[in-house]
């Protein structure tokens, strides 16, 4: 009887052993992609601020409200690549309103950025592993990569518009289109960048609370 019951314990204790180290290598990956994730995401933060300065100084929406509001995002959450655009906008805020709009660029939309699209090339590979996530960051997650993907889809279409301007004998009429269109395109990348830096900003915060 004794040695049934030390042959029973030892078959609970190999199958707890094994329960406890399977949670400890399953909340190891939680945390590894975790990080990742958030690295990735710290990464694409910087240029999407970039890229709604770079918009709006194209657009000649140089102002105080605008301004503004990159010098709080960035204090909400600084970046080391963010150094040189927060330092510009420091100074121009030194101006008043009517000085500040004289800085705008005096371009045409004919002229367009050199728009680089984003990704999340780690969430996108490692999408099977989403479930390792908390509920609410996998939540938050979907949605940064939604408007990253309507982000990229405005960046195409300004580059498809800007490349007809040198279609051959193209009718006047369709480059005022594409200049319509073009100009619609870059006010969808000003808010989505508006937006999804405001997301990345909330889903740090919000991360803090569950981890």
């Amino acid at each position: 009887m004794q040695q049934v019951a030390l042959i029973l314990f030892g078959w609970f204790l190999g199958v707890f052993s094994s329960i406890i180290l399977e949670n400890k290598k399953r909340k190891q990956a939680k945390e590894d992609y975790r990080e990742s994730l958030f690295t990735e995401i710290d990464l694409v933060y910087p240029r999407i601020v970039c890229t709604y300065y770079s918009v709006i100084n194209e657009m000649g929406e140089l102002n105080k409200e605008n301004l503004e509001w990159i010098r709080n995002i960035i204090i909400k959450k600084n970046s080391n690549l963010l150094y040189d655009v927060n330092d510009t906008v420091e100074e121009m805020l030194k101006h008043d309103d009517k000085e500040i709009k004289l800085l705008n660029s005096k371009h045409d939309y004919s002229r367009t950025l050199l728009l680089k699209k984003f990704n999340l090339s780690f969430l996108e590979e490692n999408i099977s592993s989403f479930s390792l996530l908390d509920k609410k960051v996998r939540f938050n997650a979907i949605r940064l990569r939604t408007n990253i993907n309507y982000l990229n889809d405005s960046i195409d279409k300004v580059d498809y518009f800007h490349r007809t301007y040198f279609v051959p004998d193209l009718p006047k009429e369709n480059y005022k289109t594409a200049y319509i269109n073009i100009k619609k395109y870059y006010i969808n990348i000003k808010d989505l960048c508006k937006s999804t830096s405001e997301m990345i900003v909330s889903i740090h915060e919000k991360s803090k609370k569950v981890y």
